[in-house]
């Protein structure tokens, strides 16, 4: 349904441009005309798009809930697109509870049985979300082949939406291995941030550059929180 998707899709574009309030909103919006329209396709969608809206919240059991929703309605439609996001998604939610191991392993389950669909869209961020949950677990040289694999991915499909937090973390994961290029990633997803408008992703990249290079980054830091109205 054209009015639950442009309302999911929305409210992530609602988190990246600093609107985190309106975006749980809006997600819950999606979320109810889906469920009175009775419509599968639109239901798994629309809990899809809220747990994502969730996971970029850091709201582990939210994002779990409902991706869970979404697993099961794909399960019983047999929607693969959607069941393997689902459980990407329920694998970070896992993760960020505290069982990374498990986490990760759902997290690549999901990631292969998405590519088996053909498609490698949000697959990005679906790399990004792993390299994040594996630079967690003390891994983090492990995430640096998954952030060059989206980075490259980005290129070639000119799919943008998580670009500067991929800078970001390539830059948090050669900071764990003390590699001296961390701070031209922190920079470069500051630029890729603030040039898309995404000032959620802006706060992150300028929080890093900040624990890296106080003197450098508390101002950014300070800039960014500014300009937010919510959340």
């Amino acid at each position: 349904d054209p009015g639950v998707a442009c309302r999911a899709f929305g409210a992530v574009a609602l988190w990246l441009l600093g609107h985190p309030d309106r975006a749980v909103a809006v997600g819950r919006e999606a979320a109810r005309l889906s469920h009175e329209l009775v419509q599968p396709s639109s239901q798994a969608l629309a809990l899809h798009f809220v747990a994502m809206v969730h996971q970029l919240r850091g709201e582990a059991p939210a994002a779990r809930a409902c991706a869970e929703l979404a697993l099961a309605i794909a399960a019983d439609q047999g929607f693969s697109f959607w069941q393997a996001g689902g459980t990407v998604l329920r694998g970070w939610a896992v993760a960020a509870a505290g069982d990374r191991a498990e986490g990760a392993a759902l997290m690549w389950q999901g990631l292969d049985a998405w590519q088996a669909t053909g498609s490698v869209t949000y697959r990005p961020y679906f790399l990004a979300l792993l390299a994040d949950v594996l630079a967690g677990d003390g891994r983090a040289a492990d995430g640096l082949p998954l952030l060059d694999e989206a980075l490259a991915l980005v290129e070639q499909t000119a799919e943008r939406l998580f670009e500067a937090e991929l800078y970001r973390l390539r830059g948090e994961a050669l900071r764990a291995v003390a590699h001296a290029d961390a701070e031209a990633c922190f920079h470069q997803a500051v630029a890729v941030a603030r040039r898309q408008g995404a000032r959620s992703l802006e706060l992150r990249a300028a929080l890093s550059l900040a624990r890296l290079d106080p003197a450098r980054g508390r101002p950014l830091v300070a800039d960014a929180l500014g300009r937010f109205t919510e959340g």
